[in-house]
């Protein structure tokens, strides 16, 4: 009613009441987020610049006792950062780690699955994240990408958070398995983003 007699008044040559403003208003997200951590040996490895680490949650808490940052530990700062934003957002999530030791034994790993709401027990999850074996990035991918699948959301991401390193024993002939690696990997992406 409103907007009619705004427009009345417009085509009449009196100015409209001043109370009447459009607004669009997002009353719905509908987006699922799925955040694959690496939690293969390297992520052991120290990070050169030790001095420049803060504490940015109390999920974090035991991390402070080390002496130095792993790559592990940028990783869980990152996922801790990423979810806080994401809890205040209402968005649906999980959070997944994936390691292994050949093609038979990749491990997947559930620290929050994405029905499953934020809680003390999830908070332990990541607490407890730690380096395993071997990194072979493929599967891991693959079996998020089916998880979001099964997600009835819009809007679907999928963040793999790792250093970047896809290699495994088995892989293929001597000298050639990071190569393979880096293919795998390549051609997981580009079927999750088909």
């Amino acid at each position: 009613d409103d907007v009619i007699e705004a427009m009345i008044d417009i085509k009449s040559g009196v100015g409209p009441s001043e109370k009447l403003y459009w607004k669009r208003n997002k009353v719905q997200r509908d987006v699922a987020v799925l955040f694959l951590l690496d939690t293969s040996a390297s992520t052991a490895e120290a990070i050169s610049d030790a001095s420049s680490y803060v504490d940015s949650s109390n999920i974090e808490s035991n991390l402070s006792r080390t002496s130095y940052k792993r790559i592990i530990d940028v990783e869980k700062e990152a996922v801790v950062l990423l979810i806080n934003a994401i809890e205040s957002l209402g968005d649906m999530y999980g959070i997944y780690g994936f390691s292994g030791y050949g093609r038979e034994n990749v491990e997947f790993y559930t620290v929050k699955d994405i029905e499953e709401p934020f809680s003390d027990t999830i908070k332990g999850r990541v607490e407890s994240i730690s380096p395993l074996h071997a990194t072979r990035m493929g599967p891991a991918i693959r079996h998020a990408t089916t998880k979001l699948d099964r997600v009835d959301a819009r809007t679907k991401l999928l963040f793999l958070i790792s250093d970047g390193r896809p290699q495994d024993r088995g892989y293929s002939r001597e000298g050639v398995e990071k190569e393979y690696g880096v293919h795998d990997t390549k051609m997981a992406l580009d079927e999750a983003k088909n």
